[in-house]
């Protein structure tokens, strides 16, 4: 069933049109960057949102979030930012972040018409060793996507790689326990050269075909 839905040829982008995406990609590497300074015992999420936001504004870049169309009211925010049990679309506000907590954040933005979106989950001061381990699996089945993507012909393929990873490790894909979850994400643009990461910290992050 998913491959007669993605049967359709790819649309393929040129090396101006990934340059572009790198540009929004670099503002949301930056927006991670200013997340992970601010993501201390004591801050409001809703801080955080706000700063983002502020960022985008600064580079004329639109956030993607806001605004989107929701089952009762469009998303009110620059960020997802969900916290420990919470996996995503947590709406920032009031909530305090706290010593041990794992917090994740989730934000896009365009600019010039092109789009960008990372996900970071930040273990905030001294955290307990399996949220350490946990991290590093969901870092870990990233990894795998990214390279993965470049040698297979099916998403599907992908995802079962990706799954394997994790529950090799002894978690979950789907979390229904209350325990808590990590999420990572990158924007990726395969290439001839292999496969690019749109929103990485540096530029030229390439993950070579093998």
């Amino acid at each position: 069933m998913l491959r007669s839905l993605f049967s359709n040829k790819p649309e393929l982008k040129s090396p101006r049109e990934i340059g572009l995406m790198r540009e929004a990609g670099k503002i949301v590497a930056e927006a991670h960057r200013l997340c992970r300074s601010m993501a201390t015992p004591g801050t409001r999420t809703i801080d955080i949102d706000q700063a983002v936001e502020a960022l985008f504004a600064r580079y004329g870049a639109t956030p993607l979030f806001k605004g989107y169309p929701g089952q009762r009211v469009p998303f009110p925010a620059s960020t997802c930012i969900s916290i420990n049990e919470q996996v995503v679309h947590g709406i920032p506000g009031p909530r305090v972040i706290r010593e041990g907590d794992l917090v994740k954040i989730d934000t896009a933005c365009k600019l010039n018409g092109w789009c960008a979106d990372a996900a970071v989950t930040i273990p905030v001061g001294e955290v307990s060793a399996e949220k350490r381990r946990l991290v590093q699996v969901a870092e870990q089945v990233l990894r795998t996507a990214m390279v993965e993507m470049g040698r297979r012909k099916w998403w599907s393929e992908v995802a079962w790689q990706m799954q394997k990873v994790a529950e090799s490790a002894g978690f979950n894909v789907v979390t229904r326990d209350g325990l808590p979850s990590a999420h990572v994400e990158h924007t990726l643009a395969i290439t001839a050269q292999g496969v690019l990461v749109v929103t990485a910290d540096e530029d030229n992050t390439i993950i070579p075909r093998t």
